[in-house]
Protein backbone atom coordinates (compact mmCIF):
# COMPACT_ATOMS: atom_id res chain seq x y z
CA UNK A 1 0.00 0.00 0.00
CA UNK A 2 2.99 2.28 0.07
CA UNK A 3 3.67 4.58 -2.82
CA UNK A 4 3.62 8.34 -3.08
CA UNK A 5 0.87 10.65 -2.05
CA UNK A 6 -0.83 13.03 -4.51
CA UNK A 7 -1.30 16.65 -3.82
CA UNK A 8 -4.70 17.07 -2.18
CA UNK A 9 -6.37 19.62 -4.41
CA UNK A 10 -9.98 20.55 -4.87
CA UNK A 11 -11.52 20.75 -8.33
CA UNK A 12 -9.85 19.62 -11.51
CA UNK A 13 -6.23 18.85 -10.72
CA UNK A 14 -3.24 17.30 -12.39
CA UNK A 15 -2.81 13.93 -10.65
CA UNK A 16 0.42 13.65 -8.69
CA UNK A 17 2.24 10.51 -7.49
CA UNK A 18 0.51 9.02 -4.50
CA UNK A 19 1.38 7.40 -1.23
CA UNK A 20 -1.84 5.56 -0.54
CA UNK A 21 -2.96 5.99 3.04
CA UNK A 22 -5.74 3.51 3.71
CA UNK A 23 -7.82 3.41 6.82
CA UNK A 24 -7.81 -0.32 6.33
CA UNK A 25 -9.25 -2.47 9.07
CA UNK A 26 -11.83 -5.24 9.18
CA UNK A 27 -15.07 -5.36 11.08
CA UNK A 28 -17.38 -8.31 10.52
CA UNK A 29 -15.17 -9.27 7.58
CA UNK A 30 -16.43 -6.44 5.33
CA UNK A 31 -14.33 -3.60 3.93
CA UNK A 32 -15.84 -0.85 1.77
CA UNK A 33 -13.78 0.90 -0.89
CA UNK A 34 -14.50 4.48 -2.00
CA UNK A 35 -13.51 4.91 -5.66
CA UNK A 36 -13.42 8.19 -7.56
CA UNK A 37 -11.96 11.68 -7.59
CA UNK A 38 -11.38 14.42 -5.01
CA UNK A 39 -14.96 14.16 -3.74
CA UNK A 40 -14.00 10.72 -2.42
CA UNK A 41 -10.62 11.69 -0.93
CA UNK A 42 -10.22 12.38 2.77
CA UNK A 43 -11.98 14.12 4.30
CA UNK A 44 -14.96 12.64 2.46
CA UNK A 45 -18.17 10.70 2.89
CA UNK A 46 -16.19 7.46 3.35
CA UNK A 47 -15.41 7.92 7.04
CA UNK A 48 -18.97 8.68 8.20
CA UNK A 49 -20.29 5.95 5.89
CA UNK A 50 -17.96 3.37 7.43
CA UNK A 51 -19.13 4.45 10.88
CA UNK A 52 -22.76 4.02 9.85
CA UNK A 53 -22.04 0.58 8.42
CA UNK A 54 -19.71 -0.48 11.21
CA UNK A 55 -17.04 -1.66 8.79
CA UNK A 56 -13.54 -0.86 7.67
CA UNK A 57 -12.94 1.24 4.58
CA UNK A 58 -10.29 2.44 2.18
CA UNK A 59 -10.05 5.09 -0.52
CA UNK A 60 -8.91 4.60 -4.09
CA UNK A 61 -9.54 8.16 -5.22
CA UNK A 62 -7.34 10.91 -6.63
CA UNK A 63 -8.18 14.57 -7.16
CA UNK A 64 -8.73 15.54 -10.77
CA UNK A 65 -9.33 11.99 -11.96
CA UNK A 66 -11.72 11.36 -14.81
CA UNK A 67 -13.31 7.96 -15.36
CA UNK A 68 -10.60 7.12 -17.90
CA UNK A 69 -7.88 7.95 -15.34
CA UNK A 70 -9.47 5.71 -12.74
CA UNK A 71 -9.73 2.90 -15.29
CA UNK A 72 -6.03 3.19 -16.10
CA UNK A 73 -5.07 3.36 -12.43
CA UNK A 74 -7.02 0.48 -10.92
CA UNK A 75 -5.53 -2.99 -10.71
CA UNK A 76 -7.11 -6.24 -9.50
CA UNK A 77 -4.86 -6.14 -6.44
CA UNK A 78 -6.55 -2.86 -5.46
CA UNK A 79 -10.17 -3.76 -6.10
CA UNK A 80 -9.88 -7.20 -4.50
CA UNK A 81 -9.16 -5.62 -1.10
CA UNK A 82 -12.79 -4.60 -0.75
CA UNK A 83 -15.88 -6.71 -0.29
CA UNK A 84 -18.07 -3.77 -1.31
CA UNK A 85 -17.50 -0.64 -3.37
CA UNK A 86 -18.86 2.89 -3.73
CA UNK A 87 -18.18 4.57 -7.07
CA UNK A 88 -18.56 8.34 -7.46
CA UNK A 89 -16.68 9.49 -10.54
CA UNK A 90 -17.40 11.48 -13.68
CA UNK A 91 -17.79 15.12 -12.69
CA UNK A 92 -14.27 15.94 -13.92
CA UNK A 93 -15.21 14.33 -17.25
CA UNK A 94 -18.23 16.63 -17.41
CA UNK A 95 -16.16 19.70 -16.55
CA UNK A 96 -13.60 18.77 -19.23
CA UNK A 97 -16.31 18.27 -21.88
CA UNK A 98 -16.13 14.48 -22.17
CA UNK A 99 -19.26 13.10 -23.84
CA UNK A 100 -21.99 11.34 -21.88
CA UNK A 101 -21.52 8.22 -24.03
CA UNK A 102 -17.82 8.03 -23.13
CA UNK A 103 -18.49 8.52 -19.43
CA UNK A 104 -21.17 5.83 -19.49
CA UNK A 105 -18.87 3.39 -21.31
CA UNK A 106 -16.10 4.00 -18.78
CA UNK A 107 -18.48 3.57 -15.86
CA UNK A 108 -19.57 0.24 -17.32
CA UNK A 109 -15.95 -0.93 -17.45
CA UNK A 110 -15.31 0.29 -13.91
CA UNK A 111 -18.36 -1.52 -12.57
CA UNK A 112 -17.08 -4.77 -14.05
CA UNK A 113 -13.95 -4.46 -11.89
CA UNK A 114 -15.58 -3.62 -8.55
CA UNK A 115 -17.02 -5.97 -5.96
CA UNK A 116 -20.69 -5.34 -5.10
CA UNK A 117 -20.66 -1.77 -6.46
CA UNK A 118 -23.00 1.02 -5.46
CA UNK A 119 -22.87 3.99 -7.86
CA UNK A 120 -23.57 7.53 -6.68
CA UNK A 121 -25.17 9.85 -9.23
CA UNK A 122 -23.06 12.89 -10.10
CA UNK A 123 -23.63 15.73 -7.68
CA UNK A 124 -25.02 19.07 -8.89
CA UNK A 125 -22.43 21.78 -9.56
CA UNK A 126 -24.46 24.79 -10.66
CA UNK A 127 -22.42 27.25 -8.58
CA UNK A 128 -19.06 25.99 -9.83
CA UNK A 129 -17.06 28.46 -11.93
CA UNK A 130 -16.80 26.01 -14.83
CA UNK A 131 -20.53 25.28 -15.07
CA UNK A 132 -22.30 25.67 -18.42
CA UNK A 133 -25.74 24.59 -19.58
CA UNK A 134 -24.11 22.16 -22.01
CA UNK A 135 -22.08 20.51 -19.26
CA UNK A 136 -25.16 20.34 -17.08
CA UNK A 137 -26.97 18.49 -19.87
CA UNK A 138 -24.18 15.89 -19.89
CA UNK A 139 -24.36 15.48 -16.11
CA UNK A 140 -28.12 14.98 -16.30
CA UNK A 141 -27.74 12.46 -19.13
CA UNK A 142 -25.17 10.44 -17.19
CA UNK A 143 -27.38 10.40 -14.11
CA UNK A 144 -30.36 9.28 -16.18
CA UNK A 145 -28.21 6.46 -17.56
CA UNK A 146 -27.13 5.42 -14.05
CA UNK A 147 -30.74 5.28 -12.88
CA UNK A 148 -31.76 3.20 -15.88
CA UNK A 149 -28.81 0.81 -16.07
CA UNK A 150 -27.16 0.36 -12.67
CA UNK A 151 -28.65 -2.16 -10.28
CA UNK A 152 -27.66 -0.35 -7.08
CA UNK A 153 -27.33 3.41 -7.21
CA UNK A 154 -27.72 6.41 -4.94
CA UNK A 155 -29.71 9.36 -6.24
CA UNK A 156 -28.11 11.91 -3.94
CA UNK A 157 -29.21 15.01 -5.84
CA UNK A 158 -32.40 15.54 -3.86
CA UNK A 159 -30.39 15.28 -0.64
CA UNK A 160 -27.36 17.32 -1.70
CA UNK A 161 -28.74 19.77 -4.22
CA UNK A 162 -31.20 22.55 -4.82
CA UNK A 163 -31.96 24.22 -8.16
CA UNK A 164 -29.12 22.36 -9.87
CA UNK A 165 -26.46 23.34 -7.32
CA UNK A 166 -25.10 22.05 -4.04
CA UNK A 167 -27.13 23.26 -1.09
CA UNK A 168 -25.28 26.18 0.55
CA UNK A 169 -25.18 24.30 3.86
CA UNK A 170 -23.33 21.43 2.14
CA UNK A 171 -21.00 23.44 -0.12
CA UNK A 172 -17.30 23.64 0.76
CA UNK A 173 -17.23 26.97 -1.05
CA UNK A 174 -16.34 26.11 -4.64
CA UNK A 175 -19.74 24.83 -5.76
CA UNK A 176 -18.27 21.39 -6.41
CA UNK A 177 -17.10 19.72 -3.20
CA UNK A 178 -19.18 18.92 -0.12
CA UNK A 179 -18.10 20.28 3.25
CA UNK A 180 -18.18 18.19 6.44
CA UNK A 181 -21.94 18.53 6.77
CA UNK A 182 -22.32 17.63 3.11
CA UNK A 183 -20.12 14.57 3.47
CA UNK A 184 -22.21 13.40 6.42
CA UNK A 185 -25.42 13.92 4.45
CA UNK A 186 -23.97 12.09 1.46
CA UNK A 187 -22.86 9.21 3.68
CA UNK A 188 -26.36 8.96 5.11
CA UNK A 189 -27.86 8.88 1.61
CA UNK A 190 -25.44 6.15 0.51
CA UNK A 191 -26.19 4.19 3.67
CA UNK A 192 -29.96 4.44 3.21
CA UNK A 193 -30.23 4.09 -0.56
CA UNK A 194 -27.23 1.93 -1.34
CA UNK A 195 -26.68 -0.47 1.51
CA UNK A 196 -30.19 -0.98 2.82
CA UNK A 197 -30.95 -2.63 -0.52
CA UNK A 198 -27.48 -4.15 -0.93
CA UNK A 199 -26.37 -6.01 2.20
CA UNK A 200 -22.64 -6.03 2.85
CA UNK A 201 -20.75 -9.04 1.58
CA UNK A 202 -18.99 -11.32 4.01
CA UNK A 203 -15.22 -11.09 3.90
Amino acid sequence: MDGEEPERRRGVATPQPLRRVLRFFRVRGAVVGAFGDSISTAPSYADPLAQLLGVGYGEQAIGGYKTSDLLAYLKPSMTSRYTDSVLLCGINDVIQSVSAATIEANLTLLLAQLNNPVVVCLLPFGNYAGWTSGKEAVRVAVNDWIRANVAHYVDAETVMGTAGALKPAYDLGDGLHPNDAGNSALAQAIFEQGFNSTPLAEG
